[in-house]
């Protein structure tokens, strides 16, 4: 897509969920758009699950008109579906929370729903796929015997070592997680850094916690499967509140890295206008290296067809003509790729803050 780039696209998403932002993107829609044009936007908001922010943006801006109306409609389409979807993990949630609540089951939710709940200003800009639980203490029996009588049946071939996976008649799925070892690996009681909430039902994390968790999650998935772009704007959302503490952010993060990555980000959310430099570290923040969107978005559709193993995926699957599928990388996203390799990978340009550096403790 030769006019729009991510750091476009994630401005005019930016512009759905932050109340500043740059608009360069937007303005970048006010010229015309082919239909090829389009249909790789959709796929990339498709991709990077930012299709209800992008359209909530393009409707904040004033700039809808700029689409043509099959993708006007789509797009709304689609908002309205992932607002349904909210709707129905909300009522199982309330569910879930309800019967571990009368069972005397601790929890803290983390993740989505609390996102979605909390740091979001509209329903269904967060596209959700499950619910994420963490217990406490050592109640899996009582927990399962509770989540049970919810209307929740236990999945033994998703369950790992570290969770139990549950689903209900609707297709609503529940992830409960024994340990958060971000934290308690390192002594750090789950209990210090949280707090309960009263609408919620449960526990859920303070914002230090949650930025120090999504960071760890997105480092943690990206150098295997690629990072997400909503990923960002999930920490970018909490950073929002003014009372974060980035001292304790940055005590609560992993060695290997994990800081150095994330003022990087920081450094991106303040130019995409989505965060204001208001803390103390400022020097630090404009002297990291800046993230190259579209080199995590061509990392992102690499990565399913990683090695010879994934290349002849590949060609049996276009040979094939398989219509479900990972996203087929371009002969740009190749071409690129030693170019990503060294700004995210190897650690050569920015070193242990490389975003797609594998770490052993992510």
């Amino acid at each position: 897509m030769s006019s729009l780039s991510a750091s476009h696209i994630l401005e005019v998403a930016g512009m759905g969920v932050f109340h500043d932002g740059s608009t360069q993107g937007v303005g970048v829609l006010t010229k015309e758009v082919s239909a090829s044009q389009e249909e790789s936007l959709w796929r990339l908001l498709a991709e990077h699950r930012l299709a209800g922010m992008f359209w909530q943006g393009l409707k904040n801006s004033g700039a809808e008109a700029q689409l043509r109306p099959q993708l006007r409609q789509e797009l709304a389409l689609g908002l309205r579906e992932e607002q349904l979807r909210l709707a129905r993990l909300e009522l199982a949630f309330a569910h879930a929370t309800a019967a571990l609540a009368e069972r005397g089951v601790p929890i803290i939710a983390c993740k989505g729903i609390v996102l979605a709940k909390r740091y979001y200003p509209t329903r269904g800009l967060r596209r959700m796929h499950d619910l994420d639980f963490w217990l406490l203490d050592s109640k899996t029996e009582a927990c399962t015997l509770a989540l049970q009588a919810a209307g929740f049946a236990q999945r033994p071939d998703k369950a790992t070592v570290h969770s139990l996976n549950f689903i209900d008649k609707a297709g609503n799925v529940l992830d409960v997680h024994f340990a958060m070892r971000l934290f308690q690996d390192r002594g750090i009681d789950l209990d210090t850094v949280s707090v309960p909430d009263t609408e919620l039902g449960c526990r859920v994390f303070v914002p230090e916690a949650m930025v120090a968790h999504l960071v760890n999650h997105l480092l943690g998935h990206a150098a295997s499967q690629g990072a997400l772009l909503c990923w960002f704007v999930d920490i970018a959302l909490v950073l929002q509140r003014r009372d974060v503490d980035l001292s304790l952010v940055r005590r609560l993060l992993n060695d290997e890295g994990s800081w150095e990555a994330f003022l990087r980000m920081l450094r991106s959310f303040v130019e995409l206008g989505w965060v204001k430099p208001r803390w103390d570290i400022e020097p630090q923040i404009e002297s990291a290296r800046p993230i190259m969107w579209d080199g995590l978005v061509r990392q992102r559709r690499r990565i399913a067809w990683a090695g010879w193993a994934g290349k002849l995926r590949l060609a049996k699957s276009v040979m094939l003509r398989r219509a479900q599928h990972p996203p087929y990388p371009g002969l740009r996203d190749w071409m690129w790729q030693p170019v990503d390799w060294l700004y995210e990978s190897s650690g050569v340009f920015v070193g242990t803050g490389s975003l797609l550096k594998r770490r052993e403790h992510d």
